[in-house]
């Protein structure tokens, strides 16, 4: 992969990344297939709020290893356009989260929740949606499949509009402060 390869959306916002078929529909209806049987059998599954949460990936490795492998290229980009070592970089895990047909969009603010610095967010889409971003006025329509990464701050809050009952998977990419 080449860096033209990549869509920057915009020059005064360098650091969001967004690219198109980057999950096969494949690998797509299976994930959507582990979550609903997970679902119906109760396990790996949180409900709130309108929202059914879903670390169930991890338990899927050949998943977990596609998704891995798939945004190491990516995420070495973003780094080097920030000038950050590969060293100390932890993955949060894939974690599912499905809006039901009663969801109401609302703003999200990346943070820092532990004792690491979150560098980026990235989230795929498992369905067409559209990304907002509050601070930045920044509406991205996202097809099924593609990916977006951006800094993990204020300044990139967001939230997910036009869901159509679809689903993302989120990951937290953070430095890690302990030796």
């Amino acid at each position: 992969m080449d860096n033209k390869d990549i869509k920057k959306l915009n020059i005064e916002h360098p650091g969001l990344i967004y690219q198109d078929n980057i999950i096969k529909l494949e690998i797509i209806e299976k994930i959507i297939s582990l979550f609903n049987k997970d679902k119906q059998n109760k396990d790996n599954i949180i409900n709130e709020n309108c929202l059914v949460f879903w670390n169930g990936i991890k338990h899927h490795h050949d998943i977990d290893l596609y998704l891995y492998n798939t945004l190491q290229e990516y995420l070495q980009i973003y780094l080097n356009y920030y000038n950050q070592i590969k060293e100390n970089i932890i993955d949060s895990g894939y974690l599912l989260i499905n809006h039901d047909d009663n969801y109401i969009s609302h703003w999200e603010t990346p943070n820092n929740a532990d004792d690491n610095i979150n560098i980026c967010v990235i989230i795929y889409a498992l369905d067409n949606l559209e990304i907002e971003f509050k601070y930045i006025n920044k509406k991205i329509n996202m097809d099924k499949g593609s990916m977006i990464i951006f800094p993990s701050n204020f300044t990139y809050t967001y939230k997910i509009n036009d869901f159509n009952n679809g689903s993302i998977i989120i990951s937290i990419i953070s430095y890690s402060k302990k030796p």
